[in-house]
């Protein structure tokens, strides 16, 4: 609850849409965490409208955030874990808009605990 990371994408990936690079964040938070959600029901949080669609569709048109799915729901039955998504409005999402824009002296005011 207090450990975060930060992707950086390659110039190659600027053409990636934004709901496949949050995708790709769940899904590397899964691999990272999914260990310790080991029996537990996760609930991820997002300011992303389509990726809380996707999530809960549990299908998407687009190819690449399919495939993102699959490694989602692959890595929640390797290590057990039931999800679920909500979407939070960009303006509370504070934490993730602090990551997000490398401002990490607003991320420390706001999860002192955070690693």
């Amino acid at each position: 609850q207090s450990s975060w990371f930060r992707l950086q994408w390659p110039a190659a990936g600027t053409d990636t849409g934004t709901a496949a690079k949050v995708l790709v964040s769940v899904v590397v938070a899964a691999v990272l965490w999914g260990p310790l959600w080991a029996g537990r029901h996760i609930c991820f949080h997002s300011d992303n409208e389509d990726v809380v669609s996707v999530i809960q569709r549990r299908h998407a048109k687009d190819h690449l955030l399919n495939d993102l799915l699959r490694c989602l729901f692959f890595y929640a039955s390797i290590f057990n874990f039931h999800l679920s998504t909500s979407h939070i409005p960009g303006i509370q999402n504070t934490v993730t808009d602090a990551i997000s824009r490398d401002n990490l002296g607003v991320l420390s005011s706001l999860l002192p605990q955070a690693t």
